[in-house]
């Protein structure tokens, strides 16, 4: 172990390569880095070794339609002349939350958590009340690139979007924290796929700790969640079809700037073609104006004053 410090010390201080210094202090090089790698201290040399390999094991990951284990991905890299443990992959890859979709991680994770699979129509009566959300993929310049995006389904607004090279859990929980933190919903229904990224461990306990309640489509289904499917159409054929994007930050820009104007400036046909802003603020001047004009009445719930309103402010169809 001393030597090992020694080793760690004269890198640090002088610069040296591994292989010269190694050589210097008589420290085989392969029993060096298994020490470092090994380290249960929270070694900053593996945690970096750790976050470099993440990005590729997701790449095979996503490639193999989220199918491969830790054993395939293992043999993967090993060909391609990487020098990791079995371990090590496996450890990298319940950390993130890559679950394979066949044998036995993905049936251990659904013991513990209860999935509402849904067709109905939700009766949405209100902004905040039932939110759906997914991720769609679309190529730039040969690399691929993940947006994922929450819809609410009241008023159609997208009220949270990430965009990433990889679709992963902390894709998804990106997402939609950013939604969550901007809007602050209570009694939430969340509607998304069954995808391993929505139905991870990590990201059922998230939702779970905020109190939403997640209901998800039929397998294989996508029409199920034919709001969020009818955006994206939207998205790729307005905007990101008809652009040659020249780098991943204009394909970004690109993205953002489609969605503030669909927030605020395109007419909407399930709206009564008004905006999806239009749409919140009318409801909120007619929940204010309702409150003003009961107060003296008493009006005890605030689900009480949504039923009132529902009945005389129709919402739009919401078929998911």
């Amino acid at each position: 172990s001393e030597r090992y410090d020694a080793v760690k010390s004269m890198l640090e201080k002088f610069g040296y390569s591994i292989t010269l210094t190694c050589k210097a202090l008589q420290v085989d090089k392969g029993s060096y880095f298994n020490h470092t790698l090994r380290n249960k201290n929270g070694n900053t040399l593996a945690a970096q070794r750790n976050a470099e390999l993440l990005p590729i094991i997701q790449k095979i990951f996503e490639e193999s339609n989220r199918t491969y284990g830790a054993d395939k991905i293992h043999y993967i890299l090993k060909q391609q002349g990487y020098i990791i443990g079995r371990n090590t992959v496996a450890r990298i890859m319940h950390e993130n939350d890559l679950f394979s979709s066949r044998g036995g991680a993905k049936k251990l994770y659904d013991q513990d958590r209860k999935l509402i699979i849904s067709n109905q129509k939700f009766e949405v009566s209100r902004p905040n009340q039932v939110w759906a959300g997914d991720v769609t993929q679309f190529n730039v310049n040969d690399k691929k690139f993940y947006i994922c995006i929450i819809l609410d389904l009241y008023s159609r607004k997208i009220v949270g979007c990430k965009v990433s090279t990889s679709n992963s859990t902390h894709l998804t929980k990106c997402t939609f924290k950013q939604a969550y933190e901007n809007r602050k919903p209570t009694d939430l229904l969340f509607h998304s796929d069954q995808g391993c990224n929505y139905t991870s461990k990590a990201y059922v306990s998230y939702l779970k700790k905020l109190g939403v309640t997640q209901s998800f489509s039929r397998a294989y289904t996508p029409y199920d969640n034919s709001v969020i499917e009818s955006f994206f159409k939207s998205l790729k054929t307005e905007r990101l079809y008809r652009t040659d994007f020249r780098s991943e930050r204009e394909f970004k820009e690109a993205v953002k700037d489609y969605i503030y104007d669909y927030n605020t400036s395109r007419p909407h046909s399930k709206l009564r073609y008004k905006t999806p802003d239009e749409y919140e603020t009318a409801f909120f001047e007619k929940l204010e104006n309702y409150i003003k004009v009961n107060q003296s009445n008493n009006i005890g719930s605030e689900n009480a004053i949504h039923r009132v309103l529902a009945n005389s402010f129709e919402p739009p169809p919401s078929t998911i």
